[in-house]
């Protein structure tokens, strides 16, 4: 009976060296799938918002844009909006804040609202920009 215990014993240390075999194999497989640039992408977003805030966009840094990516809700304020230019300037009687609402990630809500830092009394009004659906042809991954 010892004898019959040793050889199971060997067969299932077999069986194990087997397995982790199996498993060193599919790690490796795993690595190559992901590539060999390990560095967290940023991305640049710019909804379809028609004719109203042509060229709203925002930037998001690397941990933001991979909290985004997993569903988290987040909230950014972006860089300001007036039409195309580069360099918005809060001092510009057109310049309004965006502000960024993502619900659930790619293929979930995203709203965008603006809100004008120069509006006084009645007149400090929250706009939608835009209102749908994050889209994959938005993001630019860099």
């Amino acid at each position: 009976m010892a004898e019959s215990t040793q050889v199971l014993l060997r067969r299932l240390l077999s069986m194990v060296e087997a397995q982790g075999k199996e498993i060193q194999a599919l790690r490796q497989e795993v690595r190559a799938l992901k590539g060999s640039d390990p560095t967290p992408r940023r991305a640049h977003i710019e909804p379809d918002t028609g004719y109203g805030y042509m060229g709203l966009c925002l930037d998001l840094d690397a941990d933001t844009w991979l909290a985004i990516k997993h569903g988290a809700h987040v909230t950014v304020k972006g860089q300001g909006y007036v039409g195309y230019e580069q360099s918005p300037d809060p001092d510009d009687p057109d310049f309004v804040w965006d502000y960024w609402e993502f619900s659930g990630g790619i293929g979930h809500r995203l709203r965008v609202t603006v809100a004008s830092p120069h509006a006084t009394g009645d007149d400090c009004e929250v706009e939608d920009a835009y209102d749908g659906v994050l889209q994959k042809r938005d993001i630019q991954e860099y």
